[in-house]
């Protein structure tokens, strides 16, 4: 349910809160409105030059999935290995291991999902609350007391155990921390047209001296690089052709 809200609601500025601001730019000569209705078109080039679904950021996303399993995995592993859950002296079983950790991948899968996003109003927040969190969280329970399930009786004892919401906290807070590092890191450093244009709508309100020319020098740098990579591909394609005419 949270990646179906997010693929309607999400979009790339949120013009609206630009726009009914009431704003006007430094020279007060141009409305917001004018300036989304001429810059807006520009950040299109994401889905025209296809930089979203490619072997880059399909290795950089499967690499944070690893690290974040490994995170995971081997923290609850390490924690779970020799530790005493209650004061009763119960020990931790394969089963409260798998059920804490996958309470941990529930919760790190909703952070990266709130941290990437670009437009959170309330069917994002009731989606992951209501839809996400709490629906694991009530099927945990339900299944807890059902004798047809391998966790039965597990949950029960995980959470009289202050061990349990430690791991969860330690193993999902480091997540969120490098999902944050990653992502301020992309956005002041790494920055692109529409980030750029995010930050000024979000930031600032009014748009900082100067933001055309940052803006178009952004662009520019981004239309340099797909000029080249059209140029390789028109190449290897005119080669690919006269090797099979010659073949032929």
């Amino acid at each position: 349910m949270p990646i179906i809200i997010r693929s309607i609601y999400e979009t790339d500025i949120d013009w609206q809160v630009w726009v009914n601001s009431g704003n006007r730019d430094l020279e007060g000569n141009e409305n917001r409105a004018d300036i989304i209705r001429n810059f807006t078109p520009r950040l299109y080039y994401i889905g025209n030059r296809k930089t979203i679904f490619t072997y880059t950021n399909y290795a950089i996303w499967l690499s944070i999935s690893i690290i974040h399993s490994l995170i995971i995995f081997v923290g609850t592993y390490f924690i779970f290995k020799t530790t005493i859950l209650d004061k009763d002296g119960k020990n931790a079983g394969l089963w409260s291991f798998s059920v804490t950790m996958f309470f941990s991948i529930i919760l790190a899968i909703n952070i990266r999902l709130m941290v990437t996003q670009r437009l959170i109003n309330l069917f994002n927040f009731i989606s992951v609350s209501c839809f996400s969190l709490l629906l694991y969280y009530a099927y945990n329970w339900g299944s807890n007391y059902t004798s047809i399930s391998k966790t039965y009786l597990t949950s029960e004892q995980l959470h009289v155990s202050p061990i349990f919401y430690l791991t969860i906290f330690l193993c999902s807070g480091l997540i969120f921390l490098l999902d944050l590092f990653y992502e301020t890191i992309l956005v002041n450093l790494m920055q692109s047209p529409s980030q750029y244009m995010r930050k000024a709508v979000n930031d600032n309100k009014i748009l900082p001296e100067g933001w055309e020319e940052e803006f178009d020098w952004l662009q520019k740098k981004k239309d340099k690089k797909y000029t080249m990579q059209d140029l390789k591909r028109e190449k290897h394609n005119g080669i690919l052709f006269y090797w099979i005419i010659l073949n032929t």
